[in-house]
């Protein structure tokens, strides 16, 4: 609804995070499928998310790696999109 509505997709929250890593891990890091089924990734990126923005150097993939948060399912939705590993973030980097 808000898409249709002229909503922008490619924001930022107040610490800087993009769409796509808050999207993947969640505002406070405890993301999972159950809270964002992978399909609406799809739907994010058909409204034009960049499914590769950064935040501190790593990508929506990266933090789910760093996070150790990574299931199946989400991994393989987000490549599928054309998401990629962009560079593993340093041990102990806070969300």
């Amino acid at each position: 609804m808000l898409i249709s509505a002229g909503a922008t997709i490619n924001v930022a929250d107040d610490n800087g995070r993009p769409l796509a890593v808050l999207a993947a891990v969640g505002r406070y890091g405890a993301m999972t499928k159950q809270h964002l089924p992978p399909e609406w990734f799809e739907r994010l990126v058909a409204a034009g998310m960049n499914i590769n923005a950064t935040w501190k150097g790593g990508s929506a993939l990266d933090w789910l790696d760093h996070l150790e948060m990574s299931d199946d399912e989400t991994e393989r939705a987000i490549t599928r999109l054309g998401g990629r590993r962009i560079k593993p973030l340093p041990k102990g980097e806070r969300f």
